[in-house]
């Protein structure tokens, strides 16, 4: 058989069906692999994140599940500013793009006001070093309350106008007030830095 009568005869009318069957058929399968891939990835589905920042948790999650997205709350922090419960933080913040499931990351207000132990700054700092340690804890200082006793040495501290000792816990968004000598002779001695006996340790925090 010559090559002219294979491209002519019964037999390449049978081969070339063949292959146009076998193309289809990959046509076919990248076709709905791709249709598949597609459907699974959301391709070309885009949704606006909505923006659930100060507004209560639950309510965040009824607004992010109705757009269609999940949403899981990685972190708390708090503002004194702010309901308890509320979203302080959502990533990705309001306005983004996403597609249908994406999980949005909260970061909601805490329910208590979180407390800080004081430390031992009593008769035991400088006014200096007194009001450095307290603000790297991020408690404030109010004015001060002078007393006869050594310039700028601290006697003592108050909170709410009641003495309060080292370990003792305190609100973290707490402002105290440091008894200072004056300079002018030296500390009464109702202004010792030593917590009383009738103290417990097991006393609860004051609260803001």
């Amino acid at each position: 058989m010559t090559l002219k009568d294979f491209f002519t005869g019964q037999k390449s009318r049978f081969f070339w069906l063949n292959i146009i069957a076998m193309v289809g058929v990959v046509v076919l399968l990248i076709t709905v692999t791709l249709y598949g891939v597609d459907s699974y990835t959301h391709h070309g589905e885009k949704i606006t994140v909505p923006s659930v920042t100060g507004m209560n948790s639950s309510k965040a999650a009824q607004i992010l599940d109705e757009a269609g997205l999940a949403y899981e709350i990685v972190d708390s922090t708090y503002r004194k500013d702010m309901a308890p419960e509320n979203v302080v933080e959502q990533s990705p913040t309001a306005g983004n793009f996403v597609k249908k499931g994406h999980i949005i990351y909260l970061t909601i207000n805490q329910t208590k006001t979180p407390t800080i132990v004081l430390p031992d700054i009593a008769d035991n700092a400088s006014l200096r070093d007194a009001q450095a340690k307290l603000e790297a804890l991020g408690i404030k200082t109010g004015p001060m309350e002078l007393i006869p006793g050594e310039k700028d040495w601290v006697y003592g501290v108050k909170y709410k106008g009641k003495k309060i000792f080292a370990g003792d816990r305190i609100p973290s968004s707490a402002t105290v007030v440091l008894i200072v000598g004056n300079g002018d002779g030296s500390a009464s001695a109702d202004s010792t830095s030593k917590k009383p006996a009738a103290e417990t340790e097991n006393e609860e925090p004051a609260n803001e």
